[in-house]
């Protein structure tokens, strides 16, 4: 489940196309992506698409594109995960926190890349709630906001909210 920390990876998401060649048609509505979400999930296909995966070491998160944390809600434990997964995964890959109440800016502030660093909260209940919200911090890039919200996209999730939290 996603409140499963850094013992859970999402496989074989793959950063979209450039933004260019995105930005030339939005065909992928909402209502779109729910009806498509909806075809595939009959019984065969859900096991099909299974994609979590433990790891025991934050060292197994190196191939990702994108790490969304859960962990306990408390700044200082978050900006040290950060730290230390700045160091293992690579120089594209995106660090999202789950948070709903702390600073992404803060958060950033403990990594040597802060324009990757930004806050994608799932409104529970997960499964059956179909809304993400975006946040973005004082330094997250909009690539690092537009390829988050494709991550969504391919979900089957709806952006919900988007918005710059400044307060620390």
């Amino acid at each position: 489940t996603i409140q499963s920390g850094t013992r859970v990876k999402l496989d074989k998401w793959h950063p979209p196309p450039p933004f260019e060649e995105k930005n030339k048609k939005k065909k992928n509505s909402c209502s779109e992506l729910k009806r498509l979400k909806n075809e595939n999930n009959t019984p065969q296909k859900k096991k099909s698409k299974k994609k979590e995966a433990a790891v025991e070491a934050l060292e197994g998160l190196a191939p990702c594109h994108l790490v969304i944390e859960a962990i306990v809600e408390d700044l200082a434990a978050k900006r040290e995960l950060f730290s230390a997964l700045e160091k293992v995964v690579k120089d594209d890959c995106i660090l999202a926190s789950n948070t709903s109440s702390l600073s992404v800016t803060a958060m950033a502030a403990a990594c040597q890349r802060p324009e990757r660093v930004a806050g994608y909260h799932f409104f529970n209940p997960v499964p059956i709630m179909g809304l993400i919200e975006v946040i973005r911090g004082l330094a997250t890039s909009e690539q690092t906001v537009e390829k988050i919200k494709l991550f969504g996209d391919a979900l089957g999730k709806c952006l919900a909210f988007e918005q710059q939290r400044l307060a620390v």
